[in-house]
């Protein structure tokens, strides 16, 4: 017998199909050739075969199918429980015969459709694939899920469907895809305070969110424990525990009254209860590793625990005699690479992830080789995101980029790659999309073989602002050669209707016009200097406001020519984005000069105060008269931060007409990311330097 013969009889034999069966007659209408009838003029004879044992994701998926070809069609499709492979589907009036074998490695959540004139069979290389295959027949029918929630579906009408007859494979790009929200309270350390309506509204939107991405063939989630454990196994979705920054919770503090020797030692030579441990010290190893070892009893469903250092730059590790000699990259290293010699001696089959993150990001490994079990998980958070993470033109993202590579050559096991397109607290809840970036990061990350990929998510903020980046991540996510643009086109076209046009202009024109400010970084860094680098990111921000402009007059357009539902609705919530993006940007621009400027007046003072410039009198000063020194610095820099702080105090006005519900993220958050909480922030900052103007204006030094 050929080896193709028998691997087909085989899996056959697994499917449990009779070797020798024949496809039986149909009952239903006879389809073209090379095409099966599922639905005839709002009609049906076909079943959903599923196996008697089905897992929960089989069950979900004949529930999908039946539900979504009643809403396109008004056909009913009735499921029968048979006897066959618990991942297998099938869709006829008899058993169709299954694929002449099963997809290939399950860790890459592989799927096959097979159809012929006669039936549907879908196999998946595990229940959730096979979920996956029942959404890859729903969108050739024509199904989308552009964003959460069922205003983001597109399900057209039809009364015959048809299904082009033939026999495909689908395979993941990267093992793991998802999402971390953050949006959660109760989780850091310490941990912020819980928020009833808060939790509510996060609970809900992750049961919105989870069906959503499942649809769009992602399969991991991090940082809720709102969820019943069901609703992600009813979808096979892999769930993450909470924060990454586990280390500092690994000792009791209480311990430190009686043992400092197990904590970390500051840079003045004290022990402090505060930030990492001592990872030289072999008790504090062990009583980590019991941490973990019972992280993994309390959470059986996680397979992965993260081990992240405090969340601040620098002064969190160890400077004791043993521990200075390593770099705060080698500290982590040390430490996980001792829990897991203590995981292995006690049979624990859980492994650890390391947090490639802030002072822990840089590869400099030169003392210590990590284990190769371990997960890296590389989040390089103050990177570009104006620029694609490999784009040389960057010099922000040279240095990432490079230190990313070092990482895969060096270490062998698996690299996950968390990045912040969708963040809140990096871009001070302005709308910054990144459809581009996002599109060349992931096939970039193909090429890496990396095994994962994350981006941050901030509950109904990401949905809002970022609709576009969130559906491009997820379907490139599973295919890095899509083209973004044809999808952004579909997307356009199904939920703006009449506006489609002017919608995917607005998108573009935002997209370049938020470019500039991407490519500073974190908002939260721009300097006070009057450093000349300051002078080109002036000019490239005012060329941002330029394709804002443009923005604008495509976003008026779509107002005038969406005015019926569903459309109407959809593009005043793009109007709005358009007005937080435009306040962001320009206090972002005005915080920039004022910024600027104020650097300008405190080199200027700085030299008087040396007596290196002539002094002005009061009368000169009011008179205009320069006196040797710069009379604008001043004044420009009063100017641009009090408009600055008018326009974080419009944006935080508009986030409350967009979303007033109780327990909104992104207005009222808790967490640092809330727009409230950041205005608070920020406005501070601004309040901070316009004091140091106005100090400075009294001297009458400037």
């Amino acid at each position: 017998m050929k080896a193709k013969d028998f691997a087909r009889r085989e899996f056959l034999k697994i499917a449990g199909v009779p070797v020798l069966a024949q496809p039986q007659k149909l009952l239903a209408q006879a389809a073209p050739a090379g095409y099966f009838t599922l639905v005839t003029d709002g009609a049906t004879a076909n079943v959903i075969f599923l196996a008697e044992d089905a897992p929960p994701p089989l069950v979900l998926a004949a529930d999908e199918l039946r539900h979504y070809v009643e809403r396109m069609s008004g056909a009913q499709l009735l499921v029968r429980k048979v006897r066959q492979a618990p991942n297998l589907l099938r869709i006829g009036a008899a058993q169709a015969l299954p694929p002449n074998a099963p997809p290939p490695r399950a860790e890459d959540d592989s799927f096959r459709i097979a159809i012929t004139p006669q039936g549907i069979a879908m196999v998946g290389a595990n229940p959730r694939s096979t979920l996956y295959a029942a959404y890859e027949l729903l969108e050739r029918l024509g199904c989308r899920w552009f964003s959460p929630g069922e205003d983001g579906e597109y399900v057209p009408a039809a009364k015959t469907l048809t299904l082009a007859a033939g026999d495909s494979v689908s395979t993941a790009a990267f093992a793991s895809r998802g999402m971390v929200e953050d949006a959660r309270p109760g989780s850091g350390y310490p941990p912020f305070p819980p928020d009833a309506a808060w939790e509510k509204r996060i609970a809900e939107d992750a049961q919105i969110y989870i069906a959503w991405a499942v649809r769009n063939r992602m399969n991991a989630y991090r940082n809720t424990s709102t969820l019943d454990d069901a609703e992600f196994d009813r979808r096979g979705v892999a769930v993450r525990w909470g924060s990454a920054h586990t280390i500092p919770q690994m000792l009791d503090r209480k311990l430190f009254e009686t043992r400092p020797e197990l904590f970390r030692m500051d840079q003045t030579g004290k022990r402090v209860p505060n930030g990492n441990v001592c990872v030289t010290n072999p008790e504090t190893v062990e009583l980590c590793a019991r941490w973990v070892m019972d992280f993994f009893k309390k959470n059986p469903r996680q397979d992965t625990c993260p081990m992240g250092g405090q969340d601040i730059w620098g002064g969190a590790w160890c400077s004791c005699e043993k521990c200075r000699i390593y770099s705060p990259s080698e500290q982590a290293a040390l430490l996980i690479n001792g829990v897991h010699e203590h995981l292995r001696k006690n049979n624990v089959k859980g492994r650890c992830s390391y947090s490639a993150y802030r002072d822990t990001l840089r590869y400099d490994l030169k003392k210590v080789k990590l284990d190769p079990e371990v997960h890296v998980g590389y989040a390089p958070r103050e990177r570009s995101y104006g620029h694609a993470h490999s784009d040389a033109s960057s010099e922000r993202n040279r240095w990432f980029w490079r230190n990313l590579q070092d990482w895969r050559r060096n270490h062998s096991g698996p690299l996950d790659l968390t990045d912040y397109y969708q963040d809140c607290i990096l871009f001070y809840s302005v709308p910054a999309p990144t459809v581009h970036v996002i599109a060349q990061d992931l096939r970039d990350y193909s090429k890496l073989r990396a095994h994962g990929v994350t981006s941050f998510m901030m509950g109904r903020y990401s949905w809002y602002c970022y609709g576009p980046s969130l559906y491009v991540h997820a379907r490139m996510a599973w295919d890095p050669v899509a083209d973004p643009d044809r999808l952004l086109d579909e997307m356009a076209q199904h939920q703006y209707g009449p506006a489609a046009a002017s919608i995917r202009s607005f998108w573009r024109e935002l997209e370049l016009g938020m470019r500039p400010f991407l490519a500073q970084g974190e908002f939260e860094t721009l300097p006070v200097t009057a450093d000349p680098f300051l002078e080109q990111a002036m000019a490239d921000f005012d060329e941002g406001i330029a394709h804002l402009d443009k923005a604008e007059s495509h976003v008026r357009q779509s107002l005038a020519e969406a005015m019926a539902a569903p459309y109407a609705a959809r593009v005043q919530l793009q109007h709005g984005v358009y007005q937080l993006a435009r306040a962001g940007a320009e206090a972002l621009r005005h915080n920039l000069h004022g910024n600027y400027w104020a650097g300008v007046a405190q080199r200027d003072d700085a030299q008087n105060a040396a007596g290196l410039r002539s002094v002005c009198s009061p009368a000169a000063l009011k008179a205009g008269v320069a006196c040797g020194m710069n009379v604008r610095g001043i004044g420009y820099a009063l100017e641009h931060l009090k408009a600055a702080r008018v326009q974080w105090d419009h944006l935080k006005e508009i986030a409350r007409k967009i979303d007033p519900e109780p327990g909104s993220y992104w207005v009222r958050g808790p967490r640092g990311g809330g727009v409230e909480r950041l205005h608070t922030g920020v406005t501070g900052q601004l309040n901070y330097t316009i004091r140091a103007m106005e100090e400075i204006a009294k001297r009458g030094t400037v």
